[in-house]
């Protein structure tokens, strides 16, 4: 699951094995945001499913961290009691549940279907790798308001004619880009509200507050405070 997602979805899984666990974090593949409440939970009880309904076991997670809150009916599902964390997730199983037999596996089939699963996931790999240390060098420079397309391709190690081919190849622009990492960081940076309009316009990058205003207001559709309203 963690090496062909990527295919399906923007999610990165993390998995790591430690002594006599196995822990699985969920991200957001840009890095710059958590993932929703919906995606979040979403990707974990598929997770447990897939487990549940593969080995025909009743596989209880031993912990169970969240950035949000659990509804009663979540609860049920997990079997456990969850720990709240502010930018945190966390799944976490027993190796020996994790080692037990699938027996709704089938190696035929999957002989059939690795190999287009291996060639989609090459066909997206250089597009999708690319843009991610696009957004990563734009993420860094967009706060010191030198975040033009010559400064990122000098950042990447590559010529700006290039980087536009490339992004033309993906299907986008570096203005394209640029917005969207703005935008992700503008719903990041109003999630604090301690940050004024003023910090946050400063923080992307925006030489004037009014400018900021209209570009969260094409994002969002709706005004810096009424979206976050809209989160409490």
């Amino acid at each position: 699951m963690a090496k062909y997602k990527n295919i399906i979805a923007p999610v990165e899984i993390k998995v790591s094995i430690q002594e006599k666990h196995v822990q699985v974090e969920l991200n957001d593949i840009s890095e710059i945001q958590n993932l929703s409440r919906f995606s979040l939970f979403n990707e974990q009880l598929i997770i447990l499913s897939i487990l549940r309904t593969g080995t025909g076991q009743n596989i209880i997670p031993e912990k169970l961290i969240s950035p949000y809150p659990f509804s009663s009916s979540i609860l049920e599902v997990f079997g456990i009691s969850p720990e709240l964390s502010k930018n945190d997730n966390l799944l976490s199983f027993k190796l020996q549940d994790l080692e037990l037999p699938f027996l709704t596996r089938n190696n035929s089939m999957w002989r059939m279907i690795e190999p287009e699963l291996n060639r989609q996931l090459e066909e997206i790999k250089t597009p999708s790798d690319s843009i991610n240390s696009l957004h990563k060098e734009v993420q860094l420079l967009i706060p010191s308001g030198d975040c033009s397309i010559q400064n990122v391709a000098r950042k990447l190690g590559i010529s700006s004619r290039t980087l536009q081919r490339n992004l033309a190849q993906a299907g986008t622009t570096f203005k394209a880009e640029l917005q969207s990492v703005q935008k992700k960081m503008a719903l990041h940076f109003s999630k604090d509200l301690n940050l004024t309009t003023d910090e946050i316009s400063y923080l992307l990058g925006y030489s004037e507050v009014s400018s900021f205003t209209r570009a969260f207001r094409k994002w969002t559709g709706m005004t810096l405070n009424q979206y976050r309203k809209k989160l409490i």
